[in-house]
């Protein structure tokens, strides 16, 4: 009996205790500032070896403030990690692992505990083909010793005096300079199959020097830019070496009769085309102005000039280049570009590039409404001839592989044309591929809008190119084409249409791949897959010239790589294949589970390599798809967060960030980090709020419309939930998001609270205004007019009002909070906005971050911002007491001494708030006992530990 009795009791408890795991007493701590601080994350090193038996990896922030970088086994237990901001290589045989550790260099043998250790190295450098390897290891000492070892073979040799050293193929090539008052320079090659050397250039000259230099493709040639100083100034010229050549022999200096004698050689490094026949260097154009100290200093800005006044005066440094060519057979010397000319697209193979005049490249010019904008050029390589190419601005080009034709794309009229550069016939390849269907982005734009930014097809070229330049695969919003590029055959739909009808984005994996290379029937291609509706990711694998349909290999609730989308969290990692076997390591990570790295020979099957899960032990997030039907009674999509601990019975308050299109992020690791500008979504859910971040689609409606179109209508959605409080909803956006934050709030007073940071706030203004650094906002200007439909300010300017929200600051009922720095384009809008709600006695803060811009780049600046930002939706969304800073301010010569974190239930931010009195009355009513409740809610709001409003 009393057995019985002990057993039934030990239940009882272990019971107790299971129940208890699952209850607050058991309950995950939420994210705090110093989770963030010592969250790890993968670095950008990785790495797998030839053979796919090694993989190398980083680990940030592990140690804590540190780097671990980690070469491991993918079929056995072995691993090392090295501590440190390091990186290496393996070696081409798979047997070794290279990497510099201070002054040491480390060759650790795989899979084993040997390390060979050379000491007091500076640096090396790899060099193979496809038989042997050399490693070279430049070592500090008086002769700067460079140590040659034949990995192979074992063999190893010096060279003495190296200055500068670079593999090409089977060549070392190595700058030396000897003697102290008399300096000899040499620049050499080393043939590392029959250890020849061979001296390319010499000189005793001191005031001579190779400034740079770089060695063709082949290995066979090289051009050089050669420095020589006289009567204290700098002068270059470009040399070129060939195999056979006695020593490298001079093509262009600044004395060359065939340079224009405003024209010199800049100090860049000479380019090789990609069939090494020509090279490519710059030139400057050298104005020599004297300003004459008595006349009078203003600025004359005159309605003629391509650039204004304070444009000009900012690029007054900035030297006017042209790019020019000099064949390597010969002598001849072609200037390619001139002012406002860029070269646009060059071969691979042929005689040909494209050059683009454009006013507005790279800022150059600020006219954008003029029309003629932009003019494109194919321009011989052979004489310099020019013919103008009938396209229109924003057009893409591409060479095909063999050369023999030049493919575009016209965004104008949306379709794809080649050009036969042999026999000069021009092509339209496309018209058979629906319209439409080639448009930029055409699922978040519905209809036609006119609002649309111009740009390029979807995807553009995939590449692919087909035998001898027949054909050439081109993406559409989904699925892949084949264009006959002789444009006498209608265009295929390679994945037979299998994309749009299942809303699958199919693209290669690795789009570099194939740029350029010419693939053949019954070639294998990996594809990534974007499911647009569950927002799966995942692989397929096609074909080339199968009939079949498309071999799904994977896909599902995960993000592998996201190829082509925007404003991602993460969008994972394309994947990456051993050289010389059918090895993958991949990527893989969803909401809840943190990126880890996954091995993989069919892409069905994966063997984890890593299994780092952070998220599990604090109050981590689900993530949900929603959909909803719009004011306009469209549907848009939309994810929402919520926290692990859930409650239904409970009822909570949302905030709603967004920025155009966030659905895709269902699947991405949302890392906790401190807040740049925008609220981290895991951050805020760990503290207990829904957030959720919707999909805004673009119509002919204006921008604000369009965004009012979602969030006023995924609001009321939320609203009606039952475990949403609909009166605690508060929103926030950046940039683009800012402005349209801006429009909503002066259109609405749905919302409890708003962020605002670095958004437009009065359209007219800064359609008409300079950058911050007062040169021209014409890329800016130019990209708002479009969104505006393409319609000038004074067309219509009612449509400029409307989206100026400092037009209606008399409707703004909600508090609000500006992120506006000073070293934004922005700022004056934000300081505008500011001083019309101070003006009406409206409830608005405005944060300025000393140095700071478009977004907050200083880490404490970006602690100090999540906090305030963090106390401001607390206030108005969880009805948290305010802060100091929130109630009395901060006074200017406290400025760097008070925080003013400190809650004050006494105090008031504003005479109409009802949370402020809720707290008043409190106080009044039990000042001791709520004084305990708000300590009690300052130890379990763990980010705010410490901070008493003085440190």
């Amino acid at each position: 009996m009393r057995l019985t009795f002990l057993i039934l009791f030990v239940i009882k408890v272990n019971g107790f205790i299971a129940a208890q795991t699952n209850s607050t007493f058991f309950e995950k701590p939420s994210i705090d500032t110093t989770t963030i601080k010592n969250w790890p994350s993968i670095g950008e090193e990785k790495a797998i070896s030839n053979d796919g038996k090694y993989f190398m990896y980083a680990i940030e922030n592990k140690p804590i403030g540190n780097k671990t970088l980690i070469i491991k086994s993918t079929s056995t237990t072995w691993e090392r990690e090295i501590i440190g901001d390091i990186n290496g290589v393996f070696t081409n045989d798979s047997k070794q692992f290279i990497l510099l550790i201070n002054d040491t260099l480390n060759c650790i043998t795989l899979g084993t505990n040997d390390i060979t250790l050379i000491a007091n190295i500076s640096d090396y450098k790899l060099g193979q083909n496809e038989k042997e390897e050399w490693l070279a290891c430049h070592l500090k000492n008086e002769s700067n010793d460079l140590l040659i070892s034949n990995l192979l073979s074992g063999n190893e040799s010096r060279l003495k005096n190296v200055t500068d050293y670079s593999f090409k193929r089977n060549k070392l090539f190595f700058k030396t300079a000897t003697g102290r008052e008399k300096l000899v320079s040499t620049f050499e090659y080393l043939d590392m199959t029959s250890l020849s050397k061979r001296i390319i250039w010499t000189s005793t000259d001191n005031n001579v020097a190779i400034a740079n230099y770089t060695v063709s493709n082949n290995g066979n040639q090289v051009a050089f830019t050669l420095k020589s100083k006289k009567n204290n100034n700098e002068e270059f010229s470009i040399w070129l070496y060939k195999n056979g050549m006695e020593r490298a022999v001079e093509k262009v200096n600044n004395h060359t009769s065939r340079i224009n004698n405003q024209l010199v050689v800049s100090s860049s490094t000479p380019k090789f085309s990609e069939d090494d026949k020509y090279i490519y260097f710059i030139l400057n154009r050298v104005e020599v102005c004297t300003p004459k100290l008595e006349r009078v200093s203003f600025d004359l800005w005159n309605y003629k000039d391509t650039l204004i006044q304070s444009t000009q005066l900012l690029r007054l440094k900035d030297a006017i280049t042209s790019i020019d060519i000099i064949s390597v057979e010969s002598d001849s010397l072609i200037q390619l570009t001139g002012n406002y000319e860029v070269i646009v697209a060059k071969p691979v193979k042929g005689d040909f590039v494209v050059v683009s005049y454009n006013r507005m490249r790279d800022g150059i010019g600020d006219m954008y409404w003029l029309p003629g904008l932009e003019t494109y050029f194919l321009v011989s390589l052979k004489d310099g001839s020019r013919k103008r190419l009938n396209t229109n601005v924003n057009s893409v080009f591409w060479f095909s592989p063999c050369g023999h034709y030049l493919l575009y794309y016209d965004p104008k009229t949306r379709q794809y044309n080649s050009y036969n550069l042999q026999s000069g016939k021009l092509a339209v390849l496309s018209t058979d591929i629906p319209n439409g269907w080639l448009s930029f982005q055409s699922e978040y734009y519905r209809g036609e809008p006119a609002n649309m930014p111009k740009a390029p097809a979807n995807g553009g070229v995939a590449g692919c190119w087909l035998d001898n330049d027949r054909a050439v695969w081109v993406y559409d919003n989904y699925d892949i084409w084949q264009l006959d590029l002789a444009g006498e055959k209608p265009p295929l739909n390679i994945t037979h249409g299998y994309g749009r009808s299942h809303h699958i984005k199919l693209r290669l994996t690795d789009q570099t791949l194939y740029d350029h290379d010419i693939v053949h029937p019954g070639d294998s291609l990996l594809l990534v897959a974007y499911n647009t509706e569950n927002k799966y990711n995942g692989f397929y694998r096609l074909i080339i010239g199968s009939e079949s349909a498309l071999e799904s290999l994977v896909m599902g609730p995960w993000t592998w790589y996201h190829l082509g989308l925007t404003n991602d969290l993460d969008e994972g990692m394309r994947p990456l294949k051993a050289r010389n076997v059918n090895t993958w390591i991949v990527k893989r990570q969803t909401s809840t589970e943190f990126p880890n790295f996954f091995l993989t020979t069919d892409f069905r099957s994966f063997q984890p390599l890593t299994d780092f899960h952070p998220e599990k032990y604090y109050n981590w997030l689900t993530a949900e798809l929603i959909s909803w039907k719009q004011l306009d009674g469209t549907v848009s999509q939309g994810v929402l967060y919520k926290p692990q601990n859930f409650d239904p019975r409970k009822r909570y308050p949302v905030l709603i960030h967004y920025y155009e299109q966030m659905s895709h992020r269902l699947y991405e690791y949302p890392a906790p980090e401190f807040s740049y500008a925008e609220p981290n979504i895991s951050w805020f859910v760990s503290k207990g709020y829904l957030v959720f971040t919707p999909d805004i689609y673009y119509s002919s409606r204006p921008i604000g419309e369009s965004a009012k179109n979602t969030m006023i209508s995924g609001a009321e959605y939320l609203g009606h939930l039952p475990y949403v409080d609909g009166k605690r909803i508060g929103i926030a956006g950046h940039s683009f998001g800012g402005h349209e934050t801006y429009y909503l709030l002066t259109h609405t007073d749905k919302f409890a609270a708003v962020l605002a940071s670095a958004g437009c706030t009065n359209v007219i203004s800064e359609t008409l205004s300079l950058s911050i650094n007062g040169g021209s906002n014409a890329n800016w200007m130019s990209s708002m007019e479009q969104r505006m439909g393409g319609v000038a300010l004074w067309q219509n300017s009612n449509l400029y009002i409307d989206e100026s929200a400092v037009f209606f600051a008399d409707k703004i009922t909600t508090p609000l909070l500006i992120l506006q720095n000073k070293n934004d384009d922005h700022w004056s809008g934000g300081v505008a906005l500011f001083i019309a709600l101070r003006r009406l006695n409206k409830k608005v803060w405005m944060l300025q971050y000393d140095g700071e811009g478009h977004i907050l780049a200083e880490t404490k600046d970006q602690i100090d911002f999540t906090i305030r930002m963090t106390q401001f939706f607390d206030h108005y969304l969880k009805f948290a007491p305010a802060p100091k800073w929130l109630t009395e301010g901060i006074p200017a010569k406290l400025k760097q001494i008070e925080t003013g974190y400190a809650l004050d239930p006494s105090g008031n931010c504003g005479k109409d708030c009802k949370v402020c009195k809720m707290w008043n009355e409190k106080m009044k009513k039990d000042s001791v006992g709520t004084m305990i409740e708000i300590q009690e809610k300052i130890k379990s709001d763990h980010w705010m530990v410490g901070t008493n409003g003085n440190n």
